[in-house]
Formats: structure tokens, sequence, C-alpha cells
């Protein structure tokens, strides 16, 4: 009798063990999943900052030098018209990315607009494509004053990129 009770208390400590291990793992994953939402929502608040201090080069590049392709035209906004690029900034969980911008303005209204993907890692370059292939009929014949986009296509940081470079290219733009 007694030994039928030790195996049975073995047989039930040996089933027991493997169970405290799966609890455990899961209570392991379940606080990093919190963890990395947490990270992920700070890193996301804080992203203005972090875009101020990598988009401003020590020179001008060619990308973001103004490029006006139609006469001298201006109009009441204080904008020249013309086509304008700039590079667009901000900062993806996996760090700096950028994104090309090229819009046409004409009297204070954006005609036309292109994006160029120039996403490095696996990740944002599918964000970056699938914003791309979207964003165009929230940006043509908008006022580029009233230009924000937020989320476009379940993208939430590339709108980001292309809102720094709407502000590049309204400065580029401006009437002095």
């Amino acid at each position: 009798m007694e030994e039928q009770q030790q195996s049975t208390t073995q047989v039930s400590k040996s089933k027991s063990g493997p169970m405290v291990a799966i609890v455990g793992l899961i209570v392991i994953v379940v606080v990093g999943v919190f963890a990395y939402q947490n990270m992920n929502k700070q890193q996301t608040q804080n992203t203005p900052a972090v875009t101020e201090q990598t988009q401003q080069p020590t020179q001008p590049s060619q990308e973001t030098a103004t490029q006006p392709t139609t006469g001298g035209a201006t109009q009441a906004a204080g904008y020249k018209d013309g086509t304008y690029t700039a590079l667009g900034n901000y900062t993806s969980p996996g760090g700096a990315e950028e994104l090309g911008v090229t819009l046409t303005i004409a009297e204070g209204v954006v005609t036309v607009s292109e994006v160029e993907v120039k996403a490095t890692r696996p990740i944002s370059k599918t964000r970056q494509t699938d914003f791309a292939e979207n964003y165009e009929s929230q940006v043509v014949g908008k006022n580029i004053d009233e230009l924000t986009l937020t989320k476009v296509s379940g993208s939430s940081l590339s709108p980001k990129g292309f809102n720094d470079a709407v502000e590049k290219i309204k400065a580029q733009a401006q009437q002095t």
C-alpha cells in the first residue's frame, strides 16, 4: 500500500514538472510582449526628437535641393510654383529610415506627387511600398499647408517620413 502511494506521488510529480515549465514560459512570453509594446509606444512618442537629430545634414544633398521645373509663377500662400524633392526622415523600431518625396506645386496646391521607397530594412520596405501605392489620393489636389498624413494602408511611420519631407519642401518653395 505504501509503495503504491509513493508510486502515485512520483507519477504526479513527474507530470507536474513539465506543466510548471510551460506555465513559466507562458508568463515570460506575456511579460515580454507587454514590455515590447510599452517600449514601442515610448519610442513612437519620442520619434520627433530623434527625427530632428537625424534629419539635419551638414550640407544640403542633391536630393534635398530645390528643383523648380516650371516658370516663376507665384501665388498668395507664398510658395513658388514648381517641382521639389526632399528626403523625409523617421525612426522605425529597427532604426532610422528615409522616404523620398517629390511634389509639384501650383498655386499652393499639390498637382503631382511621387514617393521613392528608400528603406533599408525589409519590414520598412514593405510598409513604404504599401504607403507609396495608396497615399496619392490623400495628397494630390490638396493645399500643401493642409497636408498631414497619419496612417495609410496600415503604415503609421511612413507618413511621418512623408510629413517631414513636406515640411522641407514647403521651406524650399517658400517665397523670399
